[in-house]
């Protein structure tokens, strides 16, 4: 089940590969910053997102530098920058499902997958997937319910190990958007 949401995800959002940059899209993937590449990590994780007249967002540097690796790797390319998008939704997609599963282990995978594919056609996640500067929404996104997924199997398991993991995707889902501060509340009312 879990593939077939990934793919599912993929088919949704393929249409958005030939899409060129918008916008916003200037903000962080047009940024004379993330142009410099890998190198420009260091800069990029001691930074603001962006201070400008216009503009003055918080800390949110993973998804800059994603776009920093991607511009060393691939150079300006908006359709490989969409491909990622598309790619992450998928993979959030799928952890998603297997973070059901174990919260809702008596309803059986019909249900969960329709639940899952219900949540990955919904249209609000459009602007999400299609807009390459709200990568950080997606990697958010990801970040928090993996920390769910890992806090979720470490107490059901006993395993406490797990709670690393969690540890590590919640700072990444930090480090993509603030707002992945609900999930701080959010895991315990859960686990509850």
């Amino acid at each position: 089940y879990g593939t077939i949401l990934f793919a599912f995800a993929l088919l949704l959002y393929f249409n958005t590969i030939p899409n060129r940059y918008a916008i916003d899209d200037n903000i962080v993937v047009l940024n004379p910053v993330v142009e410099k590449g890998i190198k420009a990590i260091p800069e990029i994780f001691s930074t603001r997102y962006q201070i400008t007249e216009k503009y003055n967002y918080g800390y949110r540097p993973l998804g800059k530098a994603s776009f920093a690796i991607e511009h060393s790797l691939f150079g300006k390319n908006p359709h490989i920058s969409h491909l990622i998008n598309i790619l992450l939704y998928g993979f959030t997609a799928f952890v998603l499902f297997i973070t059901l599963r174990l919260l809702l282990a008596n309803y059986g995978a019909p249900f969960i997958f329709t639940i899952t594919a219900i949540f990955i056609a919904h249209p609000i996640h459009t602007e999400a997937v299609a807009s390459l500067k709200n990568r950080e929404e997606l990697l958010c996104l990801l970040g928090g319910v993996g920390c769910l997924y890992f806090f979720t199997r470490a107490i059901l398991e006993r395993r406490y190990s797990f709670f690393l993991y969690g540890l590590l995707a919640f700072l990444a889902a930090v480090l993509s958007k603030q707002n992945a501060a609900v999930f701080f509340l959010i895991i315990p009312l859960t686990l509850y």
